[in-house]
Order: structure tokens, then C-alpha cells, then sequence
């Protein structure tokens, strides 16, 4: 349950009490509090993905692969990451997606003095002109998801799961 608080606790209460703790320990303000902050945001997110992934996956295949006499490190390689590889790059999109959509949180953690994509796209905004660079940023911000999305979606498919119309080595 302590894993799950970044998924129904605000942002900003979780950034808040953050600082309140930096702060106590004299760290406020600088890049180690903001990477700490996002990779509690990220926990849940990751954690239920790889999670429902290696249930999913199971052990069988890597037991009749023991059976036939691979090596601990081949079935790593050969068996359990090919078989976890699309469970592992989900998590990491919603890791990435996650991070780029916390801006309060950089900006308390950050205290104002880390500069990230998000907080110059909201100081655009907020300035009250329309500055056609803001614009630009946020298609900046878009594009990174975009292509992991593409990316992800080309090269990480189920296994058998194959085109229309052709044959299965085997």
C-alpha cells in the first residue's frame, strides 16, 4: 500500500512534504532531491507493470530450459529477458511519461533552480504574452513519448504474434 501513495496522493502533498523532509536534512534545491522525488512518483507505475509482467511470464520455460541443461546466464539472456523485454520497456515509457508530467514537484523539490523542459514551458505560459516559443517547447516536451512510443510498439511484440499471411519458422 505505501508503494501505491503516489498514485492516489496529489502531487503537490507529496512534493510539499518532500521539501519539508530536504529541507530538515539540509538538502533542498538541488538535482539529487528532484531525481529522488520523480523516482518515488515513478515506483507504483514501474512496480505494477514489472510485476503483472513476471506473473504473466512465469517460470516454466526457464525450468524446461535448466531441464535441458542452459546455464543460469543463458536462460537470462535467451529466455527470461526476451520473454520480460515488452513488460520492461512499458514500464519504462510510463517511468518517462510519468517524470515529464511533475512539474509542481521539480519545482518545489528544485526550489525554483533546476531547470527543467516542463518548468521553462510553464514560466512561457505564465508570463502572459503568447510567446510562439512556448509553443515549440511543448511540441518538444511531446515528441520523446512519441518516438519511445513508436519505437516500443515497432520492435516489442508478443511472442507469437505475427503478420497476416506469413509462415512460422520452425
Amino acid at each position: 500500500l505505501a508503494f501505491s501513495a503516489p498514485l492516489f496522493v496529489p502531487e503537490t502533498a507529496i512534493a510539499i512534504a518532500l521539501l519539508a523532509l530536504f529541507l530538515t536534512l539540509d538538502l533542498g534545491g538541488n538535482y539529487l532531491t528532484v531525481i529522488v522525488g520523480h523516482v518515488l512518483v515513478q515506483v507504483p507505475y514501474v512496480l505494477r507493470t514489472l510485476v503483472a509482467t513476471f506473473q504473466r511470464h512465469g517460470r516454466a520455460s526457464e525450468e524446461q530450459a535448466f531441464l535441458l541443461g542452459a546455464s543460469r546466464r543463458q536462460v537470462f539472456f535467451e529466455i527470461t529477458l526476451p520473454l520480460v523485454a515488452p513488460g520492461i520497456a512499458a514500464a519504462s515509457l510510463f517511468a518517462f511519461l510519468v517524470s515529464s508530467s511533475v512539474f509542481s514537484l521539480t519545482f518545489c523539490l528544485g526550489q525554483g533552480q533546476i531547470v527543467t523542459l516542463p518548468t521553462i514551458l510553464f514560466s512561457k505560459l505564465m508570463s502572459g504574452t503568447l510567446d510562439p516559443s512556448a509553443a515549440g517547447l511543448a511540441i518538444m516536451a511531446a515528441i520523446p513519448g512519441i518516438v519511445m512510443l513508436m519505437v516500443f510498439g515497432r520492435f516489442l511484440t508478443p511472442l507469437g504474434r505475427h503478420e497476416a499471411g506469413t509462415k512460422v519458422k520452425g
